[in-house]
């Protein structure tokens, strides 16, 4: 029984031996486990305290960069009051300004309103002069026509002959000589013309075209030395006569005779004055003058002066026409270029081709304009132009104003105008 007894009290102290290893692996695992979360629990934290040094790091940035923004926006808050309180008082003293400038308007207004009644009346009364001497003029014509046509064929012969004199005279005087028509000269070609237009007509009627030919020559002449007189103005009624009559005797149609036809010419783009005739007058011109022949008597009558005196921009139709002209002259295969060339040369025309690049607008007259200076800075002659400096700074102006890829011919040719000019300094 004692046996049985120790027996069994080996068997519950193994038992509790064994229980007790079991409860000492579950506390080691409990421990180990335990170690683990803390282990993760410390990391964590970390990563807490990281976060937070990160966060308290960037928003102690952003309340730098906030508190110097504010300042910044406070500065210019105070800028911007003083600004505006400055921007008042000059409104203030624009609006008083613009009160006194009303005040001033208003009188002016008053004023320009009495020199528009002075002017008025002044117009109205040299309008009533004119038509007295308008008058007067046409009754010296009907005096001048009645004595001229009441001559028998033996004065009017006689008027042929000193027309003709005067011609000659004028031509030795001016192109030979070099010197001034005498004040005979001039007197007689004054008192001629109130008489032309009757002396035209007869001189056609005769069919006699050596007639003719003296009769226009005389009144080419007459008109020229006229041009330059004091009284040119009340001679506008007889110009305008004579180029009537030219019209409607249609001398400008006669291809055969071609002296008369290039006189005709001149005589008609010297006396009209309505821009539709005188643009059919110039295509007719420029259609002649393909011809040698024209050429040359359009030389010996000094067109290309004429032509010039048509070279404004307050007419476009007119001043194209009138380049259309220059650069079939100017062409360097024509034969006769050289007689043309030296005219455009000259300070007068330069002046002409300076006021033109200035105010024209329209792009084909800038081409044919640089196509023409294009030609002339060719020459020798053109380097020693007074205004040289003026026309290089004109032509960059232009290229400057119209530098577009639509205008590529215009700035090329205005280019190498300038290079020719440049070369030549």
């Amino acid at each position: 029984m004692k046996e049985r007894k120790l027996f069994d009290r080996e068997e519950q102290m193994i038992d509790s031996i064994e229980t007790m290893k079991e409860l000492k692996k579950m506390i080691e695992h409990r421990f180990m486990q335990q170690q683990k979360k803390e282990k993760e629990i410390k990391e964590k934290e970390k990563a807490l305290l990281s976060k937070l040094s990160h966060c308290s790091e960037k928003n102690d940035t952003e309340l730098q960069y906030y508190y110097k923004e504010n300042r910044r926006l406070k500065d210019s808050f105070e800028c911007l009051k003083q600004s505006n309180c400055s921007l008042r008082k000059q409104v203030e003293s624009i609006t008083q300004r613009n009160l006194e400038l009303q005040n001033q308007l208003e009188c002016l207004q008053g004023r320009v309103n009495n020199y528009q009644r002075l002017v008025e009346n002044h117009h109205h009364k040299t309008k009533d002069n004119i038509k007295i001497q308008e008058s007067d003029i046409e009754k010296k014509q009907v005096k001048h026509i009645k004595k001229i046509s009441s001559c028998d064929s033996t004065n009017f012969d006689v008027i042929i002959s000193l027309m003709h004199w005067v011609t000659k005279l004028h031509v030795f005087l001016t192109c030979y000589c070099e010197k001034k028509l005498t004040d005979e000269v001039k007197m007689i070609s004054y008192k001629f013309v109130p008489s032309l237009p009757h002396i035209i007509d007869q001189s056609h009627k005769s069919n006699d075209t050596t007639l003719q030919l003296v009769t226009l020559e005389f009144t080419h002449m007459v008109i020229q030395v006229i041009s330059s007189h004091k009284q040119y103005s009340a001679m506008t009624t007889s110009l305008r006569r004579i180029g009537e009559i030219v019209i409607n005797n249609r001398i400008i149609h006669n291809n055969e005779q071609l002296q008369l036809k290039i006189l005709s010419l001149l005589i008609l783009v010297q006396t009209v004055k309505q821009i539709d005739i005188l643009v059919q007058v110039f295509d007719n011109l420029h259609t002649s003058l393909k011809i040698d022949m024209t050429r040359e008597f359009f030389i010996m009558y000094g067109g290309m002066s004429i032509l010039l005196s048509h070279l404004r921009t307050e007419n476009y139709l007119v001043c194209g026409c009138v380049l259309n002209i220059v650069l079939s002259l100017t062409d360097e295969s024509s034969v006769l270029a050289c007689h043309f060339i030296p005219v455009l040369c000259t300070e007068q025309s330069v002046t002409l081709i300076l006021s033109i690049l200035k105010n024209a607008k329209d792009i084909r007259l800038l081409e044919k304009l640089s196509i023409i200076l294009h030609r002339l800075s060719k020459l020798k002659c053109y380097s020693f132009f007074t205004n040289k400096s003026t026309l290089i700074g004109t032509i960059r102006n232009v290229i400057e104003t119209h530098n577009d890829l639509k205008n590529t011919f215009l700035i090329l040719n205005l280019k190498s105008v300038l290079i020719h000019l440049e070369n030549n300094v």
